[in-house]
């Protein structure tokens, strides 16, 4: 299961925020996450229409990064 952390962990070697809202797919699933709350990676992938290797890459990315 996949679910935004709330309070964000920040993490020293999180990618800036800007450069997390410059792709597409990982604005969808950030939305997605935000409506759902907690949901799997292949219901992910399913609803937001992208493969499973990239939505599970960029869930990996969007980990940890500071919202807030």
């Amino acid at each position: 299961m996949v679910k935004i952390n709330s309070p964000a962990i920040k993490s020293s070697n999180s990618p800036p925020i800007d450069e997390v809202l410059s792709s597409r797919g990982r604005v969808k699933i950030l939305k997605l996450l935000a409506e759902k709350g907690e949901i799997n990676i292949s219901a992910i992938s399913k609803q937001v229409k992208l493969c499973l290797l990239y939505t599970s890459d960029a869930a990996d990315e969007l980990d940890g990064v500071d919202l807030g």
